[in-house]
């Protein structure tokens, strides 16, 4: 039985799915998707490191939302549970929604629709959850700052929240779970950044609150209902082509 080529992704939203606009090329069960390890590419010939490609990423991504919106936040929601196999289910379900899979479901897959939407309603709940509760302290110059350490990778989705509830002010949240850090200063663009990209200043600043009361249900906050942030293309030190010079940019999708 031949062995499955081993596609290896850099951890971002795009590159996941640049890394499944390749695989779509290749026959079913042919190619198993995971993330990048960082050691050296290329030991055995089964292998393969993937770029990440934002054309093909886009294009992969405009595919499935002249499927229908739903089928982009489910792919989405349920990519940011890093659950354990959500690559290989992502794949499947890709495949089918796009008309390019042709054996049934089987009992291995579990289904991947129910599973998918099990984990993006998760996802969504944290989401929730961290938006009604998360608490800001006003350290020095002006600048709100919190951190967090959810389950799930819902840094992303408070952006847009985040934007209106402090829009003309200065702020940041940390993920200490996965060391990440969403800012933004007055009059500028959306940051996502892993916190040795950061610029000195925001370093210190989480450096000097670490550790401090992030989000818990005894500090509530009022929420900021807005529309569901839809694929914010990550432009962080994984989506760029030299990972130590990343870029300084975090767009989201309207």
């Amino acid at each position: 039985m031949e062995q499955p080529a081993l596609f290896y992704y850099d951890e971002s939203f795009e590159g996941f799915l640049t890394a499944c606009s390749s695989a779509l090329a290749q026959p079913e069960g042919l190619v198993e998707l995971r993330k990048t390890t960082g050691g050296p590419e290329g030991l055995f010939q089964n292998e393969r490191r993937i770029r990440t490609d934002r054309v093909a990423a886009m294009d992969l991504w405009h595919s499935l939302g002249k499927k229908g919106t739903a089928f982009q936040r489910l792919v989405y929601f349920s990519f940011l549970s890093e659950r354990e196999g959500v690559e290989r289910k992502l794949l499947t379900f890709i495949r089918q929604v796009l008309g390019r899979y042709t054996e049934k479901w089987t009992i291995g897959n579990a289904d991947p629709p129910a599973t998918l939407a099990r984990w993006a309603g998760q996802v969504a709940c944290e989401r929730r959850r961290l938006e009604t509760s998360l608490s800001f302290q006003n350290p020095k110059e002006g600048v709100f700052a919190g951190v967090i350490a959810p389950e799930h990778n819902v840094l992303p989705l408070l952006s847009r929240q985040l934007r209106y509830r402090f829009r003309g002010n200065s702020w940041m949240v940390y993920d200490r779970r996965r060391d990440r850090v969403l800012w933004a200063q007055e009059g500028s663009p959306l940051f996502l950044e892993r916190l040795v990209h950061c610029p000195a200043a925001v370093r210190s600043m989480v450096r000097e609150m670490h550790p401090f009361p992030g989000y818990s249900g005894e500090h509530l906050t009022p929420g900021f209902p807005g529309r569901e942030a839809s694929f914010p293309m990550e432009r962080d030190g994984y989506s760029s082509p030299h990972p130590e010079k990343p870029h300084r940019a975090y767009q989201e999708a309207v």
